[in-house]
């Protein structure tokens, strides 16, 4: 199994909230980084991530930048993986 969750969808608060995120605005983040970039995917080789945290009178909060790589795909051409690579990210694979 590749990664570090035992079980998808996870079940611990924490991971599920950015399991949260992605299932809810990945497909803007996706429509942004390729409208102000160009059509792509995302490299995770060199991908790298931080926690800061922001003070806030009313509750401390945290921010995460993200920051990789984008191999751009040809026009016409679309990037996916093969049917035996998908099926660890299924709920039932």
């Amino acid at each position: 199994m590749r990664g570090s969750l035992e079980q998808v969808p996870p079940t611990d608060p924490m991971i599920y909230r950015f399991y949260e995120i992605i299932q809810a605005y990945g497909t803007t983040m996706k429509a942004i980084v390729n409208e102000e970039f160009v059509d792509g995917i995302m490299s995770a080789i060199d991908f790298t991530m931080g926690i800061e945290k922001v003070l806030n009178p009313a509750a401390t909060g945290y921010v995460s930048p993200w920051k990789a790589s984008s191999f751009h795909l040809r026009s016409g051409e679309n990037f996916c993986w093969p049917e035996k690579s998908m099926s660890r990210f299924s709920p039932t694979g």
